[in-house]
């Protein structure tokens, strides 16, 4: 999530908008699928990526979090106006594939680690409202064997939105 796009929204003419949008979608992607990951959608001012077990290895939830510090690792070499940055990870079974209606379909990502990778990028303005660089990490990935070797910031049991089951909650350290 690119914070402040609403903002940027209201403030620049909409090529410029355009223009930056882009470039930091193109930062993300970057670093997605250098990780070997995969861009699914773009929405609004948000990405949602996957790092599938079969493409990207045993080591996914690694590499979705090098990724994520990878994308802050670019805009601070490069910074975006507005350039707050929001980023949540999380790992569990998806189902991805063609999503919609008889006439109107796209291709989609559905499932509970989706919604609470979400989740986890919009509880980043709760805990951090005045960070401009956070990657918010589910239990699920920074458990896994392969992200153990991260550092994070304990957050917590954090009841998600909409969830009625609360889960840990850590901050990756960049």
């Amino acid at each position: 999530d690119l914070a402040g796009s609403t903002g940027l929204g209201e403030r620049l003419p909409p090529r410029d908008l355009q223009a930056l949008m882009s470039r930091y979608y193109d930062i993300v992607e970057n670093a997605v699928e250098a990780e070997g990951g995969v861009v699914i959608k773009f929405l609004g001012d948000g990405v949602l990526a996957m790092f599938p077990a079969s493409i990207s290895g045993p080591a996914h939830p690694a590499r979705a979090c090098t990724a994520a510090r990878n994308v802050i690792a670019a805009l601070r070499s490069a910074p975006l106006e507005g350039g707050t940055v929001r980023i949540g990870v999380n790992s569990g079974e998806v189902m991805i594939g063609d999503i919609g209606a008889a006439h109107h379909y796209s291709v989609d990502a559905l499932g509970d680690a989706v919604n609470v990778a979400d989740r986890l990028q919009a509880l980043a303005k709760t805990l951090f409202p005045n960070g401009r660089e956070i990657v918010m990490v589910g239990e699920a990935t920074r458990d896994h064997p392969s992200a153990n070797t991260m550092l994070y910031e304990e957050c917590g049991v954090q009841l998600i939105e909409g969830r009625d089951v609360p889960i840990s909650v850590s901050r990756l350290v960049i």
